[in-house]
């Protein structure tokens, strides 16, 4: 976000230094050209699978003895996002001038998080960089296979939501007016057509004032969690909520328990590890869960005790996994496996969720048709006994 409005700054300065580049030099056009370029470059953002074929392509590059600048200049003109491809060329230059990879990737926070540095210099250090690539690899092809499940797991609930949405404003602005009419005794009416009455007043008469509403709650919502403990108690109310929040936990686990075991297998020390996985975990609770645990691992504190003492937030399954580790000596095997076995709990529970979820929006969609049939319905029945009496 930063970059960006640096970007945008930028622009304006030098539009305001400019008035008149038409009656200027090309070269201050072509600055200009180039800074609108980079701007809208900044704009787009690098996807995941991306960063999977490009930590896949250059493990494969250099195993197979390829000098890593090359490898960097033969992605780059691969790539077809933009910001990536500057990105790499960046690193390119960079190994040219005698930099490091991971020196140069930490100039890109927005692309490759502090972790996955921390990886690759581990690599780097050792000699090792090509495995730790694949490596990488691996973790990027698991996050996008979450990532997919989740998209499509959630496509048709969102599809279904915007036909009910769709549904209720053409009943409200085009069916219940007409049909009101008919009708010189609002006060008479059952309550569902009341309701609905009610319904078509406000999107009719008052739209102005509900999509301020909506728009107020939004960005109040939205400055809150932005603040630092409004951003701590949305988490919390995120990993808390029922069923979302113990598959949003167990991912949560799931990801950092594996880079753990990344970071410490490439020869990261635990303290470092615990201190990098607090940023990559997505959420202030567990940022300062791990936090607060790398300070009590420098007072002798293990790192399953003090799991054992927040089990709210650490399975006990996964606290008896941890101590295994810390006895036998393989600490980063356990998070290895902690973070395979928290994976598959994610995959069952998806699993369960994607079942009920159809049965409880047919329910949904049901009780949506009742209530329409009834408010439109019900008046029309009064009238007939009327005529009839």
């Amino acid at each position: 976000m930063q970059k960006f409005l640096n970007s945008a700054s930028d622009i304006i300065i030098h539009l305001e230094q400019n008035k008149n580049l038409t009656k200027g030099n090309s070269k201050d056009s072509q600055n200009l050209f180039f800074l609108i370029s980079d701007w809208l470059r900044s704009l787009s953002s690098v996807k995941t699978m991306e960063k999977l074929l490009f930590f896949d392509t250059l493990g494969n590059m250099i195993q197979a003895g390829m000098p890593l600048n090359k490898g960097l200049q033969m992605i780059a003109r691969q790539t077809r996002n933009k910001k990536f491809a500057g990105v790499i060329i960046d690193l390119f230059t960079l190994i040219e001038s005698g930099g490091g990879l991971a020196n140069g990737m930490r100039q890109n926070p927005d692309v490759f998080d502090d972790a996955v540095c921390s990886v690759v210099e581990a690599g780097e250090k050792s000699g090792n960089l090509s495995e730790v690539l694949r490596q990488i690899k691996s973790h990027y092809e698991r996050i996008n296979a979450l990532q997919s499940r989740v998209r499509s797991m959630m496509l048709y609930p969102i599809i279904l939501l915007i036909m009910m949405v769709g549904i209720v404003v053409v009943m409200t602005i085009f069916v219940i007016p007409r049909l009101m009419e008919l009708f010189r005794n609002p006060e008479a009416l059952p309550m569902p057509t009341r309701a609905l009455l009610w319904m078509s007043n406000l999107v009719q008469n008052h739209w102005t004032f509900l999509l301020l509403g909506i728009f107020g709650v939004y960005f109040l919502a939205k400055f809150i969690v932005s603040t630092r403990m409004g951003r701590y108690y949305y988490d919390q109310l995120l990993i808390l909520m029922p069923v979302m929040g113990d598959i949003r936990r167990d991912m949560i686990i799931n990801r950092t328990m594996r880079i753990l075991g990344f970071l410490v297998s490439s020869g990261v020390p635990l303290l470092d590890a615990l201190q990098l996985s607090a940023k990559i975990s997505g959420n202030a609770v567990y940022q300062e869960k791990f936090l607060m645990a790398a300070s009590d691992l420098t007072k002798g504190i293990s790192l399953s005790q003090y799991m054992a003492d927040t089990e709210r937030y650490f399975p006990e399954i996964l606290v008896g996994l941890i101590s295994v580790g810390e006895q036998t000596g393989a600490i980063d095997k356990a998070f290895t496996r902690t973070g395979e076995y928290f994976d598959a709990r994610t995959e069952q529970k998806l699993t369960r969720l994607s079942k009920l979820l159809e049965p409880a929006i047919l329910l949904i969609l049901t009780a949506l048709a009742v209530f329409l049939v009834l408010a439109i319905y019900m008046p029309i029945l009064q009238v007939n006994e009327q005529i009839m009496v």
